[in-house]
């Protein structure tokens, strides 16, 4: 019994140490996401005007081929930022519910009920974006069939009550490799200039 206790004590405190060192490197995600998505919204309102004025310039005179071919490269660049804003809110929104569904498969098992914060979506605030205001027809966003199998596999999880599940830091470590590499491709997004 003491030493069931012990072991059980030991156990708890790792995992609420793990714990907060996830959610610590998920507040390092959200801001580099807030910086990376701060950064496209410049670019964005830049194209945006350069895009008004050679429609402008378009409308009050005779087409030339090399207006027109600025405009539709405008357009894709839009449609290409578009999309990249599309992609971050999903993904964003599919680390969100990870962590959560993880700390309920934990709350369960140990029957504890641990807070994480709600507003972590909310504060990213994402605004609507530009091709939507522009009419232009952003691609189908992504994360969906990935939730899909995310909730199949933790549904199996469930039914196994023999033994005790893993660390949170082991479980999440696949998870933060993803965030690594996301965090470069933000990078790479602030690298991209407008000529």
């Amino acid at each position: 019994g003491g030493q069931e206790s012990l072991l059980k004590s030991q156990y708890d405190r790792r995992l609420d140490g793990e714990r907060r060192r996830a959610l610590g490197q998920t507040n390092e995600l959200r801001e580099d996401f807030e910086k990376a998505q701060k950064h496209l919204e410049e670019q964005l309102g830049q194209m945006q005007d350069e895009l008004a004025d050679a429609i402008h310039r378009y409308e009050s005179r005779d087409p030339r081929p090399e207006d027109v071919a600025r405009i539709r490269q405008l357009e894709a660049s839009l449609a290409e930022k578009d999309h990249l804003i599309s992609r971050m809110k999903e993904e964003v929104k599919f680390f969100k519910l990870e962590l959560i569904n993880r700390e309920e498969n934990y709350n369960k098992t140990f029957g504890r009920s641990v807070n994480v914060q709600p507003t972590f979506g909310q504060q990213l605030n994402v605004q609507p974006t530009l091709g939507q205001q522009l009419n232009i027809q952003s691609s189908p966003q992504i994360g969906s069939a990935r939730q899909v199998q995310k909730q199949n596999s933790e549904g199996r999880q469930r039914g196994r009550t023999n033994s005790p599940p893993p660390f949170i830091g082991s479980n999440l470590n696949h998870f933060f490799v993803s965030l690594q590499k996301r965090r470069g491709f933000y990078f790479n997004i602030n690298s991209h200039h407008i000529h």
